[in-house]
C-alpha cells in the first residue's frame, strides 16, 4: 500500500511470496500508474497475516550515491 505524505491511500498492490522467500520490486513496478517523484514523500506500508514479515528500503544518499537500509 502506498501513502501520500497526507496518509491518504494512493494505491495498493499485492505481492505474493511464499515461506522464507525474498521479493526485491522498484516502486515503480510495483505502481505503474503512480507517478512516485512527483508524490515527494510517501510511506510504503507492508503487511502480513501471521506478523512474521520483515520488509527493508534502500534509500540512495545523493550526495555520495552511498545506499542506506531501513528495515523494519
Amino acid at each position: 500500500m502506498e501513502l501520500d505524505s497526507n496518509g491518504t491511500r494512493v494505491a495498493t498492490a499485492i505481492v505474493p511470496l511464499g515461506p522464507k522467500g525474498l521479493v526485491q520490486t522498484a516502486v515503480a513496478a510495483l505502481f505503474p500508474g503512480i507517478d512516485a517523484a512527483g508524490l515527494g514523500s510517501f510511506t510504503l506500508q507492508a503487511t502480513h497475516a501471521a506478523d512474521t514479515l520483515f520488509a527493508y528500503g534502500p534509500i540512495v544518499d545523493n550526495a555520495s550515491g552511498d545506499p542506506v537500509f531501513a528495515g523494519r
